[in-house]
């Protein structure tokens, strides 16, 4: 058992990492696009860019880390998979619907932030930075305290 628990300690790592780039990258993003906007610095806004495109890579390798993580626990815990079957599925459902919305904003940005090289407009910027905002937000939201609700459930038989 202690290589299964060293294993689900690193990949739990790796996964928190990979889920923390992709929640705060897209709210440092918005202080850089701000910045490409306010002062005409192409190089922040390709940064910016850049990192909207390393937290949609960051929120797939955290999904994937998840599944992993999900199928150590299955090794190490079963109790895990009864307690998580005390929620009901719909909470489970409105996850994906979290997860699809996060790749939705970001790619509403990236596509507005290729339009805004064209076209420089406050409302431009406006929805830039609300997508980012949403985005960031998303996941820190919504996925914690799901994962909470679940480890007290498992205090309480």
């Amino acid at each position: 058992m202690p290589l299964i628990a060293t294993t689900l300690a690193l990949v739990l790592t790796l996964h928190l990492l990979a889920m923390n780039v992709a929640s705060g990258a897209p709210l440092v993003a918005i202080w850089l696009t701000w910045r490409a906007h306010r002062r005409q610095d192409h190089a922040a806004g390709e940064a910016a860019r850049g990192l909207v495109r390393a937290s949609l890579v960051a929120v797939f390798a955290g999904l994937v880390l998840g599944g992993i993580l999900l199928g150590l626990v299955a090794v190490n815990s079963p109790d895990f998979f009864a307690t998580a079957r005390r929620i009901p599925a719909s909470r489970y459902w409105f996850g994906v619907v979290e997860v699809l919305f996060y790749f939705t904003c970001l790619t509403v940005y990236l596509r507005l932030a290729r339009r805004a090289n064209e076209v420089r407009r406050r409302g431009m910027l406006a929805l830039q930075i609300f997508a980012l905002l949403l985005a960031g937000t998303d996941l820190v939201y919504h996925f914690p305290p799901l994962f909470a609700v679940i480890g007290v459930f498992g205090t309480r038989h």
